[in-house]
């Protein structure tokens, strides 16, 4: 279990909570946000998320992965238009600030 803000995070049952809330998440969202939880402040270029996420062989574009942190950022934010916790680093990737 993970806990970040007013969040625990349980990746083997693909699930968040938030202030006791069950927030579930696909599959790729929870591989992504343990990626982050896992590198917290680190700052994560695009292809280094989507080999850990998709694999060596995938096809997966840039596009795919933001439409996920798009996604993810809904379900973890107060503010998704804002993000504090899962930034943006333009021109590089992102970086998740646990705070």
């Amino acid at each position: 279990i993970h806990r970040f803000g007013n969040m625990e995070h349980h990746p083997n049952i693909h699930t968040l909570f938030r202030d006791g809330k069950k927030i579930e998440l696909t599959i790729l969202e929870n591989r992504i946000l343990l990626y982050f939880l896992r590198n917290p402040g680190k700052v994560i270029n695009r292809d280094e998320l989507m080999l850990v996420v998709w694999g060596y062989n995938s096809d997966v574009n840039t596009r795919t992965l933001d439409m996920h942190i798009v996604r993810l950022r809904k379900k973890i934010e107060l503010n998704p238009d804002n993000p504090q916790l899962l930034q943006t680093v333009r021109g590089v990737g992102y970086r998740f600030n646990a705070g």
